[in-house]
């Protein structure tokens, strides 16, 4: 039975995502602003690696559960954040046990075990919401918005890029993180599917299978149903400690752009009698902690969880973003453009890079 109270925060992993879901979890709370009201609290984490979990644990003053059923049971909403190739068996488990869910991206690491992730959730009445944060980012909301009100006109070209020092650890196995494109330039595929809709081509060209994870760096080109076009650019070949960000998106009648590093970072040119310019200039400006883009997207997922309203990011939309990255990593491998409609991974040929060869 879900609790109409407080609700109560079950953390899956123990890694550096899942300090940063905590502190956010902790934020709100402090706030009063999550849900609408509804008051959270961690009801403790669970990691694979006690020793690592209990350190979490101990850094917040909560639980630490040496079983994750222990943690389902005492918890409402199960906040996933392990590694990539553990998703989907977690959130299965969630689901099974009528626990709502907040998985980090990508989804999955295959599309079998994202579509088992949505058909287990939506079969036990439970919500899934895959935390796509960059849509919580208010510069890219910004250009959304701008969009969204037609103040660019007809969508014409985006252009979007990520990139920082190799992040070690188990990133550096394909077969659990799916190199720099499903991890990283994912963020961007979503925001560009967000902005401009499906994609029906795409090529991609990286070093993803060089073994050199450590220097994985991919340009990637989209071919959009509506005839605009997308270039994403992803890369951990960057010094320790640096990371970039940057997207443009160009339009009919105008353009807005967003340069993390520039000195003013957004830009924006449209039609006389635009309104955006002090929504451009509240952007620029320091955060309040209720603007910090994971505080919000939590803050959402929570909001729409006790409401029943639909979430920014539904299981679909990870779903169709996921497959675009995975068709993306296939073109690197094969050197080849990929059509999406006839695009169809077998779990093997995103785990085994013979397969793709």
């Amino acid at each position: 039975m879900k609790r109409t109270g407080t609700k109560r925060i079950g953390v899956v992993g123990a890694g550096m995502m899942a300090s940063w879901h905590v502190e956010r979890w902790l934020d709100l709370q402090r706030l009063g602003i999550a849900g609408r009201g509804h008051p959270v609290q961690i009801a403790g984490i669970f990691d694979k690696n006690q020793q690592r979990a209990a350190e979490l644990a101990n850094t917040y003053t909560c639980p630490a559960f040496t079983e994750l059923d222990g943690l389902l049971a005492a918890c409402d909403i199960v906040d996933v954040c392990t590694p990539t190739d553990q998703h989907a068996d977690v959130v299965v488990s969630a689901a099974r046990v009528g626990k709502d869910v907040i998985c980090e991206k990508p989804m999955a690491r295959s599309l079998q075990d994202a579509q088992r992730m949505a058909d287990v959730c939506e079969q036990a009445g439970v919500r899934l919401f895959i935390a796509h944060v960059v849509r919580f980012f208010s510069q890219y909301e910004g250009a959304k918005a701008a969009l969204d009100a037609g103040k660019l006109g007809s969508p014409g070209v985006i252009r979007l890029s990520r990139g920082g020092s190799f992040p070690g650890r188990w990133y550096g196995d394909y077969a659990r993180a799916g190199g720099v494109i499903l991890d990283l330039s994912i963020h961007d595929l979503d925001m560009a599917r967000w902005c401009f809709g499906e994609v029906t081509q795409v090529f991609a060209r990286g070093l993803t299978f060089d073994n050199i994870p450590e220097c994985d760096h991919v340009i990637i080109n989209l071919q959009f149903e509506s005839g605009a076009l997308g270039h994403v650019s992803g890369s951990w070949a960057y010094p320790a400690g640096k990371f970039v960000t940057a997207l443009e998106v160009a339009g009919s009648d105008g353009i807005y752009e967003w340069n993390g590093f520039a000195p003013d970072p957004v830009l924006g040119s449209f039609d006389a009698g635009s309104d955006l310019t002090s929504v451009m200039n509240d952007m620029a400006s320091p955060l309040a902690p209720e603007d910090d883009p994971y505080s919000k997207e939590l803050a959402h997922a929570l909001d729409c969880i006790t409401t029943g309203a639909p979430f920014r990011v539904e299981p679909a939309d990870a779903l169709a973003t996921l497959k675009l990255a995975l068709a993306a990593t296939a073109s690197v491998k094969q050197g080849t453009p990929i059509r999406l409609s006839e695009f169809s991974p077998s779990a093997a040929d995103v785990l085994d890079t013979k397969v793709l060869a």
